[in-house]
């Protein structure tokens, strides 16, 4: 067990930034509620160090980058209400996804209960609900709590597709303005310990560690390279950020012109939410499920797709997937095809 303070929470919201491909929540977001809303020192566990019988589950946040402030104090709602449904009381929270981790932060801090290091996604962030470990292993993830910023709750105790829950929840968001919050994938420890992937929350601190020490380019390519395996794609300017507010997504295309040992080539970069697929011209780079990040050339620091300015030199890296992303299954639920793409998959 780790008790976190506030350098481990500034690591950790900036690594898992750079894990977050360009989506989850903008780490100086993070970095000002912790500040603002008294938010305790939160114990982070690993999983072999609970009971077998301690309930987890995650909470997450559905909706658009932008479309509305936050209320965290509704996780509380909907986790009360899973436990009032279950019977249970929840010992941990898991993250949804990295690069959202500020939910499960503030809920397990204000809960009093236990950051667990893992997360439902499997050391990424996604932009849809049947991409998970669930998705992957075709887990039902119900029962679900949704909750609204009026709060107004909905259950769902059975689903059998993920699709169907991800439209209910994308309009229930866009129904109430933005967002919806939600508690989901109640399970015992005992079989957590048996799906999900461990340490990621700790990989996302040590590699936000990594990045803070860095001085120059340089230093972070090879840091990256160290910590993360991540390979530099490009180096560029950013020539234009066509971001398009779909219902319940930020999507669109990055353009970036590429600079110093990638002068003369053009770069373009889909991306929902989260950078989907890379390309060199008309040749294939990179793609999901491999995660696609950017950084910021002056700053050192990662930037989110609706942070990314016109005129920025950025840095783009490509960091293979965790194994499990790489089955069929996984490459069938976030491969570029799933995006409407018709490029294979290649790994990294």
């Amino acid at each position: 067990m780790i008790t976190l303070s506030r350098s481990n929470y500034k690591s950790l919201f900036i690594g898992s930034s750079f894990f977050s491909c360009g989506g989850g929540v903008p780490y100086k977001n993070s970095i000002e509620l912790m500040n603002s809303s008294n938010v305790e020192n939160v114990s982070l566990v690993s999983l072999d160090e609970l009971s077998d019988d301690d309930w987890l589950c995650t909470v997450y946040a559905i909706g658009a980058s932008g479309r509305s402030k936050k209320e965290y104090k509704t996780f509380l709602l909907a986790i009360e209400c899973l436990e009032q449904h279950l019977g249970v009381r929840i010992k941990g929270v898991i993250p949804g996804e990295i690069g959202s981790e500020i939910n499960a932060v503030w809920t397990a801090s204000k809960k009093n209960i236990s950051l667990v290091d893992t997360d439902m996604v499997g050391g990424r962030a996604v932009p849809e609900e049947d991409m998970d470990i669930y998705g992957i292993l075709n887990i039902n993830s119900t029962p679900v709590i949704i909750v609204n910023d009026q709060s107004d709750v909905i259950m769902v105790k059975d689903s059998k597709k993920g699709t169907i829950l991800e439209s209910v929840y994308r309009a229930f968001a866009v129904a109430s303005g933005g967002y919806c919050y939600i508690a989901s994938r109640p399970i015992r420890n005992a079989d957590a310990q048996l799906i999900l992937p461990p340490g990621t929350i700790s990989r996302s601190i040590l590699t936000g560690d990594a990045i803070l020490t860095c001085k120059s380019e340089s230093e972070l390519i090879n840091a990256l390279g160290e910590k993360c395996n991540s390979r530099l794609l490009v180096t560029g300017k950013v020539g234009s950020n066509a971001l398009k507010d779909e219902p319940g997504f930020l999507s669109g295309v990055t353009q970036i012109s590429g600079s110093g040992t990638f002068e003369g080539k053009g770069f373009t970069m889909h991306n929902k939410n989260e950078n989907i697929i890379l390309f060199c011209g008309e040749k294939y780079l990179c793609s999901v499920p491999d995660s696609i990040s950017i950084i910021d050339s002056d700053s050192l620091l990662p930037i989110s797709n609706s942070s990314l300015q016109l005129g920025s030199n950025v840095l783009v890296f490509g960091t293979p997937a965790l194994p499990i992303w790489k089955t069929d299954k996984g490459i069938e639920l976030l491969g570029p095809r799933r995006f409407g793409f018709q490029e294979d998959y290649v790994p990294l």
